[in-house]
């Protein structure tokens, strides 16, 4: 079983790259790399909320990257 790193920042649906990109940061300065595809939860509902208050939390299933020999 994997790990997972995830990452739920607010705001419109087209804005999601920026989601990607704080978690692939994240996921270099804790020596993590994906062990498999990406999902995207939409946590609410955009008839619901605001498009600033959009939430989509992107999830990567992870492992720690051996330390060199």
């Amino acid at each position: 079983m994997h790990r997972c790193a995830g990452n739920s920042p607010p705001g419109p649906y087209p804005g999601v790259g920026k989601a990607y990109e704080r978690l692939f940061s994240y996921m270099n300065e804790h020596r993590l790399v994906p062990a498999g595809p990406s999902r995207e939860l939409y946590l609410n509902d955009p008839g619901e909320v605001p498009e600033e208050e959009l939430l989509t939390e992107v999830q990567f299933p992870v492992e720690e990257i051996p330390p060199s020999p």
